[in-house]
């Protein structure tokens, strides 16, 4: 599983966001194979390409699991280079997303 944090530069919640990651992988697996990765994008194209919607910004192999119809979680919902005023997800709405991820292939 392959976790990846998107966020701008100086993003006061991507480390915050990190942390919330490794807790909520600790509990849901272990330990078991997953890598982080954190990625600053700087430019309004690049979020676009990422798919990001506001920093810091989640994705469990490449999708971002809070956003779409039925999702509890604010969020944007089309890519942008913008701050989140929600902090981002918390540790349950993580833990609920690992629990809930089917990798696909």
């Amino acid at each position: 599983m392959e976790i990846t944090i998107l966020s701008v530069p100086g993003c006061p919640n991507a480390p915050v966001a990190r942390a919330r990651v490794a807790e909520a992988l600790a509990e849901v697996l272990g330990g078991r194979d997953a890598s982080v990765e954190m990625v600053e994008i700087a430019d309004t194209a690049e979020a676009e390409r990422r798919g990001m919607t506001g920093s810091p910004t989640i994705l469990i192999d490449g999708t971002n699991p809070f956003t779409g119809p039925g999702r509890n979680q604010p969020a944007l919902t089309q890519p942008a280079l913008a701050c989140r005023t929600d902090g981002g997800p918390t540790v349950e709405d993580l833990r609920n997303a690992l629990r809930t991820h089917r990798p696909s292939g």
